[in-house]
């Protein structure tokens, strides 16, 4: 059974760091990895392989041994924009609960509410145009 059909999401990975067990312990790439490959970004390229066989061929056994991760991650282009991507979500996510506290700290509960309304009325506003049952266009 995969992981939709078991009601899991996508992984979401960008790059090659996983933090699941497996790929700590044995610096290798893990099912998550393997299914973002298949079913989202393409994160098993021909340079990556080339890396890993790199790094085994060159420390052997040893890399367990020191137990420290000298994998250097290849990007791509795609994987660069995603990252972007994810850093300026972040810092949009942040302004607004910035503000919302400022506004909430100034004591007005009116001024407060009023924010709240607004915020979600364009909240709801971005979600209804990228909503899976919309054809995008407005």
């Amino acid at each position: 059974m995969n992981r939709l059909e078991k009601g899991k999401g996508m992984p979401g990975l960008t790059s090659l760091d996983c933090s699941c067990l497996f790929h700590h312990r044995y610096l290798l790439p893990c099912k998550h990895i393997f299914y973002e490959h298949m079913y989202g970004n393409k994160l098993l390229i021909t340079k990556v392989w080339q890396m890993f066989y790199r790094i085994f061929e060159e420390s052997r056994f040893e890399i367990y041994e020191s137990r420290e991760s000298f994998i250097e991650y290849v990007q791509t282009e795609q994987q660069k924009g995603a990252e972007n991507q994810k850093i300026a979500m972040g810092e949009l996510t942040k302004r607004m609960r910035d503000r919302y506290w400022y506004v909430k700290e100034m004591g007005d509960s009116e001024k407060t509410q009023s924010f709240i309304f607004i915020l979600e009325a364009s909240v709801d506003l971005i979600i209804s145009r990228f909503d899976n049952n919309s054809n995008g266009k407005t």
